[in-house]
């Protein structure tokens, strides 16, 4: 099989996991519907059940630990709003440093190409003083450019990692939110039906536990999407690593092939007696070291 077949094979993999991630995506929706409507149907016939004043007691406690509930997730919302707040100006900070200096990449290998034309010059070249104290002058004002761009790389790099985790802070926080919700929504029909007692409870205690078991099953049918998912996303990471390593090798083969024929041509210079270009030049070396015209 050809690189270009097993790339185009590649992509095929890849879009039919896409697909089947997608409709694994239209089952959660659909399976979290049914449970958001088991959760309001099991809140409900509890409401009911709160009705014997016996159970008051009982109620005000569940109470109390709900508000200490509410009370911890604020205070971790609290927390990650404050680690995230340092996040994203720190994200904004390096963004506007990379702002200024554009494709940082692009400049750092301009820069190191400038300084081996130099170090090349410098070398084959025979230079008065202030020549050699010029061209040095050079080199030494380009590595300091240069260091300064690979610190710039190294930001990126952090920046990619600090978006990453500020998306994280923000799941979690959309986390906690919903915890937050769930809670103030059992607690505002415990509160409304504390002093109510009902004779019914004993016949509504089955359902609720019926109730119980399909929001039971539910979650667990949530989870084995969710672990399908995950699953997937894993594979189409591992088709996407092997799609951009074949892409790769398929650019070496083109840089390689570029080479040797640069190479070919300077050999043939050579011969005729013409001078040779830097590329020509680094080129012949390179291949005359690792590859056989």
């Amino acid at each position: 099989m050809t690189l270009e077949e097993e790339l185009k094979k590649l992509r095929k993999e890849i879009e039919e996991i896409r697909k089947e991630i997608d409709e694994h995506k239209k089952k959660m929706e659909e399976e979290r519907r049914k449970l958001h409507k088991a959760i309001e149907k099991i809140r409900k016939e509890k409401e009911k059940n709160f009705q014997l004043t016996s159970e008051e007691k009982e109620l005000r406690k569940i109470l109390r630990e709900k508000y200490s509930k509410l009370r911890e997730l604020k205070k971790e919302i609290t927390t990650i709003r404050q680690s995230l707040k340092n996040r994203v100006k720190e994200v904004k900070n390096i963004r506007e440093t990379l702002r200024k200096w554009g494709n940082v990449e692009r400049k750092l290998n301009s820069i190191k190409k400038e300084i081996e034309k130099l170090e090349w010059y410098y070398q084959t070249h025979s230079l008065t003083k202030e020549e050699e104290k010029e061209i040095l002058s050079k080199i030494s004002n380009l590595t300091k450019k240069r260091k300064n761009l690979e610190k710039l790389v190294k930001m990126k790099k952090k920046l990619l990692e600090d978006e990453v985790e500020i998306q994280v802070n923000k799941i979690k926080i959309e986390d906690a939110k919903k915890k937050i919700e769930d809670i103030l929504n059992q607690i505002s029909p415990i509160e409304n039906k504390l002093n109510e007692v009902s004779e019914a409870k004993k016949s509504k205690k089955e359902t609720i536990k019926q109730l119980g078991e399909e929001i039971g099953e539910l979650k667990k049918k949530l989870n084995e999407i969710y672990e399908k998912i995950r699953a997937l996303k894993k594979k189409l990471k591992e088709k996407q690593d092997k799609y951009r390593e074949i892409i790769e090798k398929v650019n070496r083969e083109k840089e390689k092939k570029i080479l040797i024929t640069l190479a070919k041509r300077a050999k043939e210079k050579l011969k005729r007696g013409e001078r040779l270009s830097f590329e020509e030049f680094k080129a012949l070396m390179e291949v005359d070291k690792n590859i056989q015209v």
